[in-house]
């Protein structure tokens, strides 16, 4: 039976490079996707800042009118 040599030098920096680029593919997948729901959020709570005829209220406006009712 003959034993597995160890990796070149070469191939360890690969297997390296290879393994870092699977972590950051899986990184920006995950980021990708949490800005997709954070965009979401975005838009439903500008859907809340609406006033009564529709019309898009600034975030500050729509604060003051929170704190008055």
């Amino acid at each position: 039976m003959r034993s597995r040599s160890p990796p070149s030098p070469l191939s360890s920096a690969i297997n390296q490079v290879l393994k870092a680029c699977q972590i950051t593919m899986q990184s920006a997948a995950f980021l990708e996707k949490e800005v997709s729901e954070l965009r979401a959020a975005n838009e439903k709570q500008k859907q809340k800042v609406l006033d009564p005829g529709g019309r898009y209220l600034p975030m500050k406006a729509s604060l003051f009118r929170k704190l008055l009712n």
